[in-house]
C-alpha cells in the first residue's frame, strides 16, 4: 500500500524542502499595536499636517494595518494600525499619496503581516493632502466588509507589495 504522505511531505533529510505549504504558520502571533499608534518611515519634524482618519466600524472584528506612503516614488511615509470596529485619527505631511491596506485575524508583525490569510487592497487613486490659504484638507477613510462596498477605490494586491 502507497505511504498516503508521500509526495506531500519532503524526503527525510531533504533541507531544501518547505513545510509551511503543508503545516499551520510557524510564527508566533504578536500583539496587535495600540490603535493609532504609528511607525513613521521618514522624520517628520517641521512639516505642516494633515488630519487622517480611519473608521473601521463596518469591518467587524478583522484588524487593519493601513499604510500611507508617496504617489509617485511608492517611499513610505508611515503604517498605522486600526482594530476593526474602531476610530483612529493620525497626522500625515502634505503631500499626494496612496493607501494600502493590510487586513486579517492574527497579528504577526510588520515583516508578516497577518499571515498567509493577509489580505492587501491598494489604492487606485491617490490622496491628496494639502494647505489652501489657512485651511489644511485631510481626509476621512471608511473601511466596509467586503459585501459593505467601499467608495475608496481598492484593487487585490499581493502580501509583498504591502
Amino acid at each position: 500500500m502507497p505511504n498516503p504522505l508521500q509526495g506531500i511531505l519532503p524526503a527525510i533529510g531533504d533541507k531544501s524542502a518547505r513545510l509551511p505549504e503543508v503545516m499551520p504558520f510557524a510564527k508566533p502571533a504578536q500583539p496587535f499595536p495600540p490603535s493609532g499608534s504609528v511607525i513613521s518611515y521618514q522624520d517628520l519634524t517641521g512639516q505642516k499636517m494633515a488630519g487622517f482618519s480611519i473608521d473601521t466600524s463596518g469591518t467587524g472584528a478583522v484588524l487593519h494595518a493601513i499604510k500611507v506612503e508617496e504617489w509617485n516614488t511608492q517611499r513610505p511615509v508611515l503604517v498605522t494600525f486600526v482594530p476593526g470596529g474602531s476610530r483612529a485619527k493620525v497626522e500625515v505631511p502634505l503631500g499626494i499619496y496612496r493607501i494600502k491596506i493590510a487586513s486579517g485575524d492574527t497579528w504577526y508583525g510588520l515583516d508578516d503581516l497577518f499571515g498567509p490569510g493577509t489580505r492587501v487592497q491598494t489604492a487606485e487613486k491617490p490622496l491628496q493632502f494639502y494647505a489652501e490659504g489657512n485651511t489644511i484638507t485631510g481626509h476621512t477613510l471608511y473601511l466596509q466588509s467586503v459585501g459593505g462596498g467601499n467608495r475608496f477605490p481598492t484593487a487585490e494586491a499581493a502580501l509583498r507589495e504591502f
